[in-house]
Parts: structure tokens; C-alpha cells; sequence
């Protein structure tokens, strides 16, 4: 792997990843890094950039084009639908494409910090430099991120949906902070072809040759019919 460019590469960054490479599978992470919190800051810019080729993360996926998440959305209800015949996905009829009210949060943060809830729930977004991350660049991308301050290598996991862990302590606020918008499965084809008509396709949202092929290949789950 010896080669590949990643964000900010610097003598900032360096000695972090130097350290990483010499952790052991019983290593404490918190004493290896000195720190209070996992991720440490400085590699908030490559986790981004290994979260959008498919490593996984403590970052969470988000965009600012609502277009952009109904084609995430529809995408592979779409595929299944027209090669298989499903008409459900993990047992639901219906995909869901989620919005969360940005100023909301922001409006009630920290100074400075993007924090929603402080001591409730840790939760803050996060943003990276998209000239080294071309996906984060085409999908519009912005991430949020569970913060955790004490850990250890077996700890358990908190799995919890985001909206519940944000309801924690929250207030009573003058609009939601989450909406969720579904629509049947059946429709899926015809939705993902009217995305396509926006310009919104694989192409575009991965904006490689992978992209590309996938593009040519929605060709066919894209439901042209009135």
C-alpha cells in the first residue's frame, strides 16, 4: 500500500500513524495515544477517507444534497427488485431516506465544538479536505461522530440508531430534529430512474471507473414506465 497519497500528510500526522502501526491486537488504545477521546484528531481527515472506500468506522455518512441520499437510498432496493423480484429488504416493503436538521443541532452546540448535548451524548460532525477524497467531493459528504472517552480494545459497543442516542437528555424542541421519509420498495425503479434524469447515478456519485460500469448496469433497474 506504500505509495497512496492520504489528507493531510505531515509531520503532525506521521508519528500518529507510526504509532498505530505498532499497536498489538492487546494493546490499551488509550494509553498507546495519550488521549481522551478515539479518534484522535488527527486522523479525522483519513478516517473520512477510509470511510468512503468502505472501512469501518465510527463516522457516519451523511449529505448535503438530498438527492444524493434518495439514490443511496433507492439504489439497491432498485437492483434487488429487478434481478431477484424482492420486494423487501431486511424485512421492510419500504426504503427511507433520513434528513436531521443541521441548524438545530448547531443552535444548541458548544461553542466552537459542534457538540449537540454535551455530557448526554458526545455527538459532533465532522468535515474533511475533499481535494484527497474525491467521493467525500462528489457525494457532498459530511459526517457525524459518537465521541467516546473512555474505552478499551473489548469494550462493548454502544449500537444504538443515532436518533435514539440524541434523544438523551434532549429538550423539547420547536422542530425535530429527525425526519424520515419512506416510499414502497415497488416504486423504487421508477424513483432511481427519475434520479437519473437529475443526473444523479452511479457515475456521479463515484466518480471513477467503478462508477462507471456500475452506471451501465443501472441501466437496467431503472423502471421507465408512466
Amino acid at each position: 500500500m506504500a505509495g497512496l497519497q492520504i489528507p493531510e500528510d505531515g509531520q503532525l500526522l506521521r508519528p500518529v500513524l507510526e504509532r498505530i502501526s505498532a499497536i498489538s491486537f492487546d494493546d490499551n488504545l488509550q494509553s498507546m495515544f495519550k488521549v481522551h477521546e478515539w479518534i484522535p484528531r488527527e486522523l479525522y481527515s483519513v478516517v473520512a477517507l477510509a470511510q468512503h472506500h468502505g472501512f469501518p468506522t465510527r463516522f457516519l455518512d451523511w449529505t448535503y444534497t438530498p438527492k444524493i441520499a434518495t439514490y443511496f437510498a433507492t439504489e439497491e432496493a432498485a437492483r434487488r427488485r429487478a434481478l431477484f423480484g424482492e420486494e423487501t429488504i431486511a424485512g421492510s416493503d419500504r426504503i427511507a431516506v433520513w434528513s436531521f436538521c443541521v441548524t438545530e443541532l448547531e443552535s444548541r452546540s458548544d461553542a466552537g465544538s459542534r457538540v449537540w448535548g454535551g455530557r448526554y451524548n458526545n455527538v459532533f460532525f465532522v468535515t474533511a479536505p475533499r481535494a484527497a477524497n474525491p467521493l467525500m467531493h462528489a457525494q457532498n459528504g459530511v459526517f457525524t461522530y459518537h465521541k467516546i472517552t473512555r474505552f478499551a480494545p473489548d469494550a462493548a459497543i454502544d449500537r444504538r440508531p443515532l436518533n435514539e442516542m440524541l434523544s438523551v437528555g434532549c429538550p423539547i424542541l420547536p422542530e425535530p430534529l429527525f425526519k424520515k421519509i419512506t416510499m414502497p420498495i415497488s416504486q423504487s425503479g421508477k424513483l432511481l430512474f427519475q434520479l437519473a434524469l437529475d443526473g444523479i447515478m452511479a457515475h456521479t456519485v463515484f466518480p471513477d471507473c467503478r462508477g462507471a460500469i456500475r452506471a451501465v448496469a443501472e441501466e437496467r433497474y431503472c423502471d421507465r414506465r408512466p
